[in-house]
């Protein structure tokens, strides 16, 4: 898979971007798939890493608007598999500007990384609570 390395340094503006997402369907894999339609056409280079296509239409979403996908079968619930799948997401985000981690199994499995800002985005609503506020925290602070 290539990546552009240097695309900041370039002076482009472009941003080499993985966006990872546990869920592949209903509302996290819309906000997700609208995401990377976007930074695509603002002209970020762009991979997702999310369930197959078999567990929802995330997948096809984003290599449709032009983003690359890797199939990552993450699951909901721990599983025994998970220490594998963040080796696997730390090879994959090697050398990236940005990782974007949707949902509580993305973020988990994504905090392994400590060379650029990690994004987590949640959005489970406390009991009776106000709707948390996205940001973007320096590795330090996580």
């Amino acid at each position: 898979m290539p990546r552009r390395s240097s695309a900041r340094r370039n002076g482009d503006g472009s941003l080499d971007v993985l966006i990872v997402s546990q869920p592949a369907d209903y509302g996290v894999a819309i906000y997700v798939g609208q995401l990377t339609g976007a930074a695509v056409e603002a002209g970020h280079d762009v991979t997702v890493i999310s369930p197959a296509a078999s567990r929802g239409p995330l997948a096809t979403w984003v290599t449709s608007v032009g983003a690359r996908h890797h199939t990552l079968d993450m699951a909901r619930r721990p599983a025994l598999r998970d220490p594998f799948d963040v080796l696997t997401l730390r090879r994959l985000a090697r050398g990236r500007d940005v990782m974007h981690v949707h949902s509580s199994k993305a973020s988990a499995l994504g905090r392994g990384r400590d060379d650029a800002p990690l994004l987590v985005v949640a959005r489970q609503r406390p009991a009776g609570g106000p709707l948390p506020v996205d940001r973007a925290a320096p590795r330090s602070s996580l």
